[in-house]
């Protein structure tokens, strides 16, 4: 089912496509929307989680190379 919104179109179909067991916001804003992390605005990463949570992914902290990561699972 396509969506309207061009956040939660863009999210499903990459996620849709490459099947990951873990994702986080940063990472599909630079693979996903094909841009630099440092140009994601906080509205972005709003829209980005709201999408994952519409999709019905669930928001998880976990350590990632040492550092405390919000991933969604």
């Amino acid at each position: 089912m396509q969506s309207d919104d061009i956040y939660e179109s863009t999210v499903q179909g990459y996620l849709d496509r490459k099947c990951p067991d873990q994702i986080t916001v940063a990472e599909l804003w630079t693979q996903a929307f094909g841009r630099e992390a440092n140009q994601a605005k906080r509205s972005d990463q709003i829209r980005i989680a709201d999408a994952l949570k519409k999709l019905g992914w669930d928001r998880k902290i976990v350590k990632l190379e040492g550092k405390t990561t919000k991933v969604y699972i």
